[in-house]
Order: C-alpha cells, then structure tokens, then sequence
C-alpha cells in the first residue's frame, strides 16, 4: 500500500465527467448513483443515440423497433457492437468486451453470458452504454471494453408488473417476469427467467502437421480430416433483485444481487480420419462420442452505502461485492476404432468454485464551482479452485477404475488486488477535462498438483493513465478525445510450465513472458438531432509493444504421454501489434414511422512475431464492417425492422477468419393501449451465416467451417399491468431523481 501511496502522491492525476447539458442527467456507473442539478421535468424524448464523456448511449427504451426482444435484439442496435449468430459479442471486431449490469461487471462469459442476454427481456433494459476506451477507474484488463446495461429506471411510488414469454422453432422457450415497486422509502424490483434451449451444431475441417526437412522445406508429419455434429440442451434460470433504502435525505442504502443457475446436457459425435507419416505411416479411422451433463450456479451481490454531506456532490460512498461461482462437469468420452485397435473409454469429473470479494470506498469533494477531487480505494482478496479427476474403463473390473493421471489436477490460485486512485475534475459549460491515474498491486500465489506440478509467487504494480476531452455545442455537437496508457502482466496460467491435457491436445504456458505495453486513442464528431436522427465519425488506434496472444501448434514428435502427433496452445509476446481506422455512425429519422441506420467500420491491422521456429514472421489486413438497418412503422400499428451485416475476413497471429454475413428481419404489434406488445423475428433470414476459420502456422496449418442452426423463428408477447402513464414518464425522463 505505500508503495501505491509514493506513486500516487508523484503522479498529478485529474478526472472529469462530462455534462451533456444543462439539464442533463449525470450517470456515473461507478458510483451507482443518478442525480440532477435541479427538480427539471424533462418532456421532450431522449434520442436514440447519445453521449457523454467517452460513453456512447443507446436509448433502448425508446427504440420500438426491439420490443418484445432480449438483450441481444438490444445489442444489435448499439453503435459499433456486434452480435454473431453464436451469440458472442464484438467491439469493433474485438472479443475482449465485458458485460456490465447496472455499473458492475457480471463476471460472466462464453455459453452463460450467451444465455443470460436471450433471456434478458429488453422491456426490463433503460439504456446500454458502450465504452469503447474505458479510464483506469473502471478497473477492467487491458485492451477490454465495457458495454453497461442500465435496468429501467424506477416508477414513482407505483407498483409495475410486465409478463413475458418469448420462444423459437430450435426450440427455445422463456417465461420470464418483472415487479417493480416504488414507495417514498424502499424501492425493491426483481427480474425472473426461467429457459430451455435446444442447440443443433455442426463443423468439418482439415490439419495438417510439418516439421523442419533435412532438405530446408517442410515434412508432413501427420494429416487430418474430421466431421462433427453437435447437440445441445439447456436448463437456465435468472434471478434479479434490486433494493433500495432512502434511510434519510442524506444517507441511503442499495442492495444488488445477480444469480444464474444452469444445468447443460450435450452429445457430439467426431468422425475423423487420421493419417501418421512418421516413423511410421499408419492410417486410423475412427469415431470420438462425447456426453456431457453440468450444473453450474454464479453471481453477484453489491451492497452500497452512501452518505451526502451536502447537495453540492460532497458524498462518500462504500461498496461490497461479492463474486461466487461454482460447478460441477460430468463428461464420458468413447473412442470406437474402426479397426482392430483397442477401443478408449474415459471418464471425466471437473468442480470448479470461486470466491472473489471486494471492498472499495470512495470519497468526491468540490472544490470551488467547477472542479471536484475524488479519492479511491480498494481491496480484493480472491480464491480459485479447479479439481479434476478422470478414470479409464477397467473391462475386468467392468468400472472406470484405472485413474487417468495425466489429466487428473488440482489447480489452487489466490490473489490478493489493492488498488488506489486520485482524480481531479474540471468543467465549463462547453467543455470537460479529465486527467487521472489508478495504481493497482497484485499478489498472486498459483500451484498445480498434476504428473508435472508447478508453482508461482507473482508480485507486481500496474499504472493507467487516462485523459478525455469533450466539448459540445449548444446545436447539438460533441466532440471528444481519449487517450489510455496501460500496462500488463502476464497470468500465473500463461507463465505455468504445467501442461493441462485434454484428449487429444494440451494449452501450455510460456516462462519467457514479459509484460507489456498498450495505447490506446481515439477521436470523434457526433451530432444529434432533435428529430432522432444522429451522426457520428470517429478515428481510433491502438498500440502494444509485447502483446500476450494465444498461438495453435503441432509437436513436431510424438507426444512423450499420448505417444502420437497432437495440437497443443502456448503464448508468445507478440513483437509489433496495433490497429488504427475509422468508423461511422448515421441514424435519419424521415418522419416517426421510417427509419434508416447505416454503420461503417474500416481498419487495418498488423502484427508482428518473432517465433522461435519460424523466425520473424507477420502479416496485416484491411478489414471493413457494413451493417444496415431500416425501421417502418405500418398502420400507426406495426413497427417492421430488416438489418443486414457484412464483414470482411479478420486476422488475428497465425489465424484468419473469413467473411461473414447475415440478414434478420422482425416485427412487433401494441395493442389494448399498449399493455400487450408482440414480437415476431426470423434470425439469419437466408441462413447464409458460417464460421470459416484458417490457421496459418506453417508448421500446423487447418481450415474449418462451423454452421449453427442460425436460421430460426422467434415469438414473443408481453403483457403490462400497472400505470402506463408513469412508465411512458419514465422513459421520456420524466419522474427521475
């Protein structure tokens, strides 16, 4: 802690939020708190699109075309995000996005993040922000987004009830409820989804594995090709519940709590053929079934105290989280031998649990009219346990019985994260500035108990200098520029020399990492009318030095353990990195009932890698992503929405994914004065969508394609009970404190 202190008392640092207007609503996700300068009612709508200091809003709530949809409908709507078949969520290309539920991380990824968005109702959804190049203060990894999605704002002492149930021909099915309630003390709210799904995938592909010729080229080794089919089924509840207690008109308190609970049972089936040239050339055809069933549980919960010393924005405020999750992996693997080799049979049992609880504080004094100084802390002690413990079938015992010790593990990780942050914040009623700077310090303890144990002690500090400007007009245009200097360790997995071995490959870590530096910048012109319509450019870059990438590899010999030619991953800093290009935005509202939106994405992109076999290698792309949208209102009824996504082949080290693209088309209904909205959609409308991807290691090359049963019909209905006209207050802003 005082090492962070020196650094910090050296360090000038500032921080300051931008006002979009004088009447303006400051949203500080951080803080989870909403205040106005004055009681102003405000009766004019929001616009769709807008925003304020280097974070872009999308007014879900007043955008008609995704009523009746989820999240991901939602998503698909905000400015630069991408939404692919699969359900995974893009920033300009860029996976590393987290998701962020009313101001915190929901800790979620892959397969339930995916999950928890298709069962999310949008009529639950206020607004979603997306921060493309987020300040130190948000304490996210480097190089990652945020897309924060804002709940809809309370009713004023009303109770609110909306009923849901969406479904598609996969099949899928989502009841789902949402209550809100608002007295002058206790506000409370709670969001329920139960969910069923059903997943249909299949892929083929082809690899092929080289090692260094006596002649200077390159020997094939061993070639693959294979055809899998996939089937999955999904149990999935949510549980949302949200409380708030006004104890006096200077203290308050909130309660948050976010829980998931899924149970998964799949089958696939993995018909490969498999040629070995060296030492010896032998060919095997065979077919790999896998069945897995799964019960996993996570979330979290935020207790918030705040005290105001006065109205002037003096206030101090302590936050808890708590971050837990757990589940258990049952997977049987069958291997059947088309020949006379023996058959395989393997039985796999995975528990994995984490705790990761912390404690922050935050104290925001003014200073004068126009600036502020705000003073952060925080602590985190986190706990990870993964166990693993997989048996061979004994066919004399007739049981699994034989333990499989090369895949049996036991992984124990504790971190200990203190950070500390000063910012100081000044304004004007045209501009903003803010300067700041977060000190972080990590402590890391990492053993693996495995046929190769391994153990870490990891002790560093990480620095994150942020800059914005924002000016705006009173026309209605904002201009803005960001800049963040970051930088990053390597994880105790990434540096582990402990292989983790699955069936037929391994991930490794790579000691000789080194950390490494980011930058990242950008600069943009928006402007909004007060018709709805809005425009917005914006020119951006980023640059690492020493970038930590993934990398595919072939074992140019036989694997000492599976005694045969295998994929393995490792990481590697990659030398050069960067991207740099320039995207673009345009919303025209004709009239209230017609609507086009275009988005426009084009950026170049190299790296750099000095590989250990193949020397210094790279490669670079231009890369493009068009995506339109057209809204028509039919019979003052009917609102029609037909969007279409193109993008162009993408790079990442050794790998290339082809172009992609997808046309979608929805329509909802209100009737009974709007308390009964209807929804109908056909996703991938021609079911054109595929994933194509290369790996273009020359020492191990593969081509695969992947098609999910993108095309399906979705049908979702809404019913509201409660007072409508407070609802339409709400979403115009009216009503908000």
């Amino acid at each position: 802690m005082k090492r962070l202190i020196i650094i910090l008392i050296i360090s000038l640092s500032f921080t300051l939020y931008a006002q979009q207007d004088s009447v303006s609503i400051q949203n500080d996700s951080i803080l989870r708190e909403i205040s106005t300068l004055k009681a102003i009612q405000i009766k004019a709508p929001r616009p769709i699109y807008s925003m304020d200091a280097g974070v872009v809003n999308y007014n879900v709530a007043n955008d008609e075309t995704i009523k009746g949809g989820n999240a991901l409908d939602a998503l698909r709507n905000a400015p630069s995000v991408e939404v692919d078949v699969e359900g995974n969520v893009l920033l300009r290309g860029s996976s590393k996005v987290q998701i962020w539920l009313n101001g915190y991380p929901t800790y979620m990824n892959g397969q339930s993040l995916q999950i928890y968005l298709t069962s999310l109702s949008a009529e639950v959804i206020d607004h979603i922000e997306v921060i493309k190049n987020p300040s130190a203060e948000y304490m996210v990894a480097d190089g990652t987004a945020i897309i924060n999605i804002v709940m809809r704002a309370k009713l004023r002492r009303n109770q609110f009830l909306a009923l849901g149930l969406s479904g598609n021909n996969r099949p899928y099915a989502s009841p789902w409820t949402s209550y809100v309630y608002d007295g002058d003390k206790l506000d409370f709210n709670v969001y329920l989804a139960p969910s069923i799904s059903h997943h249909n995938t299949a892929s083929q592909g082809t690899s092929f594995s080289f090692k260094d010729s006596s002649n200077g080229g390159f020997d094939t080794i061993q070639s693959q090709s294979w055809n899998t089919t996939d089937t999955s089924r999904d149990y999935f509840s949510m549980l949302n519940l949200g409380l708030t207690y006004m104890i006096d008109s200077m203290n308050d308190l909130t309660f948050n709590s976010f829980s998931l609970f899924q149970g998964f049972i799949s089958h696939s089936s993995d018909d490969r053929y498999r040629a070995d040239y060296m030492p010896a050339f032998q060919s095997l055809h065979y077919v790999t079934c896998i069945d897995n069933n799964s019960i996993s549980a996570n979330g979290f919960s935020t207790l918030t105290y705040r005290h105001k010393f006065d109205n002037s924005g003096h206030n101090l405020s302590f936050v808890v989280n708590a971050n837990w999750w757990y589940s258990s992996y049952n997977t049987k693997t069958i291997r059947l031998f088309e020949d006379f080799c023996p058959n395989e049979l393997l039985m796999s049992k995975s528990r994995k649990y984490t705790i990761d609880p912390s404690f922050s504080l935050r104290y925001r004094k003014p200073i004068g009219e126009r600036d502020y100084i705000t003073f952060g802390a925080g602590f985190s002690p986190n706990r990870f346990k993964d166990l693993s413990i997989n048996h061979y079938f004994d066919s004399s015992s007739m049981s699994y019985s034989q333990s499989d010790m090369l895949r049996n593990r036991v992984v124990c990780t504790r971190d200990r994260e203190e950070y500390l942050s000063l910012n100081w914040r000044h304004q004007t009623k045209v501009f903003s500035t803010t300067l700041g700077i977060m000190a972080e310090s990590h402590q890391i303890a990492y053993s693996v108990q495995s046929v190769i144990p391994d153990s870490l002690l990891l002790t560093y500090i990480a620095l994150r200098p942020t800059f914005n400007f924002t000016y705006h007009t009173k026309s209605m245009h904002y201009f803005s520029v960001n800049y963040t200097l970051s930088s990053s360790h390597p994880s105790p997995t990434q540096l582990s020399q402990s292989p983790v071995y699955q069936y037929d490959s391994y991930s490794i870590g790579n000691p000789m990492l080194k950390p490494y530096l980011s930058h990242k910048a950008d600069v943009s012109w928006n402007k909004y009318f007060k018709s709805g319509s809005s425009v917005s450019v914006e020119a951006y870059g980023e640059w690492k030095d020493n970038a930590i990438e993934s990398i595919q590899e072939s074992t140019s010999s036989p694997d000492p353990y599976l005694d045969r030619i295998i994929s393995y991953s490792t990481y590697y800093n990659i030398g050069r990195n960067y991207k740099y290009g320039m995207e673009s935005n345009i919303t025209y509202r004709i009239n209230a009932f017609l609507r086009f939106g275009v988005y426009a994405n084009l950026y170049y992109s190299a790296y750099q890698i000095n590989h250990p076999k193949i020397g210094l290698y790279g490669d670079s792309a231009l890369t493009y992503d068009l995506r339109l949208n057209c809204s028509a209102k039919l019979f003052k009824k009917i609102n029609i929405n037909l969007s279409g996504d193109y993008t162009s082949p993408t790079i990442n080290p050794f790998a290339e994914k082809r172009t992609s693209y997808t046309v979608d088309l929805s329509a909802t209904a209100d009737f009974f004065d709007n308390r009964l909205s209807v929804r109908f959609s056909i996703s991938d409308l021609f079911n054109w969508h595929k994933t194509n991807i290369i790996n273009t290691n020359p020492y191990y090359m593969t081509t695969e394609s992947t098609h999910r049963d993108s095309r399906f019909i979705t049908l979702g209905v809404t019913y509201r009970i409660g007072k409508m006209n407070l609802q339409y207050r709400t979403q115009s802003g009216a009503g908000m404190q």
